[in-house]
């Protein structure tokens, strides 16, 4: 999933979990979303939250991530600025591509050559019905979830600019 150009005047400009809710995170992207704490996530009294193979950055104020109880799984994630939310695998800038469509139901934010995202995420963490799909583009490389077998035939060639691939 892809949360952007979300504002709060709290915690949790892209998300807000507290009061005893669970919150599990994968393969997502968070990025230009803002608030006091937590731009992208906030994890707040109570919230157990379970955060894997996503990307949180560029927030525009709070931290991408914060959490004040901790977390309880992170796994393969890019953070660049966090307070409580786990061992990021990169601090670095994401280098994320303008929010577009990328050949899915909604726009995507694509990763440019040079990304620490590439080849970051860990299929082992992935859920049952999503995947990761890898497509060469005469140079960098491009990540895309993807639903298994429900759209594949809808999504059996995406255009990319100049260039049709197929998958």
């Amino acid at each position: 999933s892809t949360f952007t150009g979300n504002t709060a005047d709290g915690g949790g400009g892209g998300i807000e979990n507290y009061g005893g809710g669970t919150l599990t995170v994968v393969n997502s992207t968070f990025s230009g979303n803002g608030a006091v704490q937590g731009g992208g996530i906030h994890n707040g009294t109570g919230g157990i939250l379970h955060l894997k193979n996503s990307i949180l950055a560029n927030s525009t104020s709070g931290w991408d991530c914060h959490s004040t109880e901790g977390i309880a799984t992170s796994t393969n994630n890019l953070m660049e600025s966090s307070t409580n939310c786990g061992t990021a695998v990169s601090t670095a800038d994401p280098l994320l591509s303008p929010l577009a469509s990328n050949g899915g139901a909604t726009q995507t934010f694509g990763l440019l050559i040079g990304s620490p995202a590439i080849d970051a995420g860990d299929d082992a963490t992935d859920v049952p019905h999503e995947r990761i799909e890898r497509a060469a583009l005469g140079g960098p490389i491009l990540l895309r979830v993807r639903e298994l077998q429900a759209d594949r035939e809808a999504l059996a060639s995406l255009l990319v600019g100049h260039q049709r691939l197929r998958f």
